[in-house]
């Protein structure tokens, strides 16, 4: 399986604000019935931005072994710590293929605006 590149903006729900800068991190989880995966990790920006690159055979698992569109969210830490999770974005597609010329779109996908 091709490495995917996930990237989201995470903001603050009660002001409306970016959360990163130094010491943010998120790790990336692919949402399964009995056990998530854990996909990565990666500083996030002052921005809000975090961008993770993973192997999608990751997201498969014995409780999901041909799983293709993972459910993917974020736990953000602030120095190691937990301070909040994203919502879960389901069945994130990175094979998707152009219905014209039949050629894959694009292994990188933007979530957008997460809040938390």
């Amino acid at each position: 399986m091709p490495l995917a590149k996930i990237f989201a903006t995470i903001k603050s729900k009660k002001t409306g604000k970016p959360i990163g800068g130094p010491g943010y991190s998120a790790r990336l989880y692919d949402k399964d019935l009995v056990r998530d995966d854990f996909l990565g990790e990666a500083d996030i920006a002052e921005d809000g931005v975090a961008a993770i690159i993973f192997n999608l055979e990751d997201a498969a698992s014995e409780d999901s072994p041909l799983e293709t569109d993972p459910d993917l969210y974020f736990v953000v830490l602030k120095n190691d710590k937990v301070v909040g999770k994203t919502k879960v974005t389901r069945d994130v597609d990175f094979l998707k293929r152009d219905p014209v010329t039949g050629m894959r779109k694009s292994l990188t996908q933007d979530l957008g605006v997460l809040e938390m």
